[in-house]
């Protein structure tokens, strides 16, 4: 995340020359566009912090009180400023360098065993589809060892939870910001069963992904 966050500071001295205008909405289309090239180019994060950016969509939907986060960080920013694109471009900026100023709080880690790999691999969770055959479906996770997830702090309203997932080859990040525990807990419940875990704490700043074993 560090190249496109300096590159969103950098649009803020002189967005004319990058996104053409000063409006959110040109911004908005504009950083799609920029994220999609860091992932043409296999730009991944090597860190938790700074958050991946999408989780700015989840962000503002927690700042404001909404439900979910599927109108994306745009609208729900115009939404607050009655679709000033001006107004919605300053207030886009504010937001994140809120954003950016989340931290670890607490974290938590706990291994995946024999019985939470049996349910994950059973009928009883969910499946994601393969393709587009909707009688087509696997495990989300397919060699699951360890669960953690992450107490933010510097959310004004929520403390606000992420749950990661580690596989063997590879980790996976779950593009929500929790409300409460109780829900970050629920969500290893459904693809893990109820005889889950226990949970360790896992005291660190960051999280390094690389360095997760």
């Amino acid at each position: 995340m560090k190249y496109l966050y300096e590159h969103i500071d950098t649009i803020k001295i002189r967005p004319s020359l990058y996104v053409g205008s000063s409006r959110i909405s040109d911004l908005y289309i504009y950083l799609n566009g920029y994220q999609t090239a860091l992932r043409d180019l296999k730009f991944t994060e090597k860190t938790l912090l700074p958050l991946p950016f999408w989780f700015f969509h989840e962000y503002v939907a927690q700042k404001f009180d909404y439900y979910e986060s599927t109108s994306g960080w745009c609208n729900m920013i115009l939404d607050q400023v009655e679709h000033d694109e001006q107004k919605g471009f300053n207030l886009f900026y504010l937001l994140f360098d809120e954003f950016k100023k989340l931290k670890i709080d607490k974290s938590f880690l706990a291994y995946i065993g024999d019985s939470q790999r049996k349910f994950h691999f059973s009928d009883k969770a969910p499946k994601k589809l393969i393709g587009y055959d909707l009688n087509a479906r696997e495990p989300l996770f397919k060699d699951p060892l360890k669960v953690y997830y992450v107490r933010l702090s510097n959310l004004k309203k929520y403390n606000g939870y992420i749950a990661i997932v580690q596989n063997s080859d590879e980790y996976i990040l779950e593009r929500k910001i929790f409300r409460d525990e109780k829900d970050v807990l629920n969500y290893f419940k459904s693809y893990f069963g109820n005889d889950i875990f226990n949970w360790q704490t896992y005291n660190v700043e960051n999280i390094n992904f690389d360095e997760l074993n």
